[in-house]
């Protein structure tokens, strides 16, 4: 019985495909933004769309349990129409931050919701003099929120960018704008882990768009700031901090002057050092974008967006993962309809992702893929359970395939930081929280996924 379990434990961890569903408001169209995840695993996932609760567009917000079994939904938003832009999870709140628009105003703004989907706070920023946009959010070690805005300091002025600094109660700290001689398009920003903020925007050129990547201190103080380019279009959707504390930008580019993208990769130092630039293809080159991208515990890259099927040219949602060179290690994609996209991808410490994407041709409108990175740095072996066990195990690990000498093997967690452990005969011992541990012999290359529930 032991092995019928493990066995179907390992079909489920290591199975090549995504689970995809649809669903939706029925026969109003909502389109899907960013999503998050609670301590629990619970999904808190943005749409927008028309609602007969109000006049104008709404925010809607669903809350999903790990299976993505819908547990409520609720709509916000007052007189004007509001879209919701990016949520995190922190501490047990909920953050999230959009625009609306009223009377020719465009104003950004930031509601913090407890996880039963209760407003607890919000704050409207911009008098109407200028257009201030709520783009992005993060939050730091210090409590402190950063909102990142897309702004013109009147109407018909170039856009530019602005960040705003604010405390627990949303009172503003400190604040940074950006302007150029050239209109750039703000996109989404994180917390450096040494103190300070960056963030991208597409910077506007006559015949394209260059990736402009802004370093500012916690002070909201400019300290320096890049433009990347290789001559053709290109932009920068989504940005985050890997394990080697290098600053990852996920977006797409032209690889020739023509309108059709790859997706790209962008790794800099904390000082704005250019260190990789590389395309990653799903599979048909020219024909992919990137919306949204998250980092996996193996310091594998999530990608999310679309793809465009070269035999009936129906656009399909996509999440990709790739290694820091660009390689393709695993493609899942869907096309419930011929125009799927996806907007948003979040993954946990254990390797589950979660991804957000709308059918615009369907209702129910709005589409949820969940799955496992694959992770491909080691050559894992799935676990037989003669071979290890008891796996998942909360205590000591059977070895059977262990050969009796200690220093051939090496243990790691899911950021390849090498952990202590002892032999007792085939017995593997090592304290470590949940989660997902490798095994590795340096002799063979044999791997082992361990479990820790």
């Amino acid at each position: 019985m032991r092995t019928l379990i493990l066995l179907l434990f390992s079909l489920s961890l290591f199975g090549q495909g995504a689970t995809w569903k649809n669903f939706g408001p029925g026969q109003r169209l909502e389109t899907a933004a960013k999503l998050c995840q609670g301590a629990n695993g619970d999904i808190y996932y943005l749409a927008n769309g028309d609602t007969n609760s109000f006049p104008g567009n709404k925010w809607q917000l669903y809350k999903m349990d790990a299976l993505g079994n819908i547990l409520w939904k609720k709509v916000y938003g007052e007189r004007g129409n509001y879209f919701a832009s990016q949520i995190i999870y922190h501490r047990e709140k909920l953050y999230v931050v959009g625009e609306r628009s009223w009377n020719d105003t465009d104003q950004a703004w930031v509601e913090i919701l407890d996880t039963s989907g209760l407003s607890l706070q919000k704050s409207i920023f911009g008098n109407g003099d200028s257009t201030i946009i709520g783009q992005g959010i993060a939050i730091n070690s210090q409590e402190e929120l950063a909102i990142l805005n897309q702004v013109r300091a009147q109407p018909g002025a170039l856009q530019g960018a602005s960040v705003l600094i604010l405390d627990s109660m949303l009172n503003i700290l400190h604040r940074h704008n950006q302007f150029d001689t050239v209109d750039f398009v703000a996109h989404e920003i994180t917390a450096l882990p040494f103190g300070g903020w960056v963030y991208t925007a597409d910077y506007e050129l006559p015949t394209r768009f260059d990736l402009l990547v802004t370093k500012i201190n916690r002070q909201a103080q400019q300290v320096n700031r890049t433009i990347v380019s290789n001559g053709y279009t290109r932009g920068g959707n989504a940005i985050g901090i890997n394990s080697k504390h290098q600053i990852a930008i996920g977006g797409e580019g032209a690889s020739a002057f023509s309108v059709s993208f790859d997706i790209t990769l962008c790794l800099l130092d904390t000082n704005l050092n250019l260190l990789a630039d590389v395309y990653v293809r799903p599979g048909v080159p020219k024909n992919d974008a990137c919306f949204d991208m998250a980092i996996s515990p193996y310091d594998t890259y999530l990608f999310t967006g679309y793809q465009i099927n070269p035999e009936n040219g129906h656009t399909e949602m996509i999440v990709v993962e790739s290694d820091s060179a660009g390689t393709r290690l695993h493609i899942d994609k869907h096309a419930s309809s011929p125009t799927c996209i996806g907007s948003g991808i979040v993954c946990d410490s254990q390797g589950n992702f979660v991804a957000a994407g709308s059918d615009f041709n369907l209702a129910p409108s709005l589409i949820l893929a969940t799955g496992n990175a694959k992770g491909l740095s080691l050559p894992i072996k799935e676990v037989q359970a003669q071979e290890v066990y008891p796996n998942p195990s909360a205590g000591d690990f059977m070895v059977e395939a262990y050969n009796g000498i200690p220093e051939d093997w090496k243990l790691f967690d899911a950021a390849g930081q090498e952990i202590l452990m002892h032999w007792e005969g085939i017995k593997l011992a090592f304290t470590g929280p949940s989660g997902i541990y490798i095994l590795q012999n340096q002799n063979s290359g044999q791997s082992y996924r361990l479990i820790r529930p």
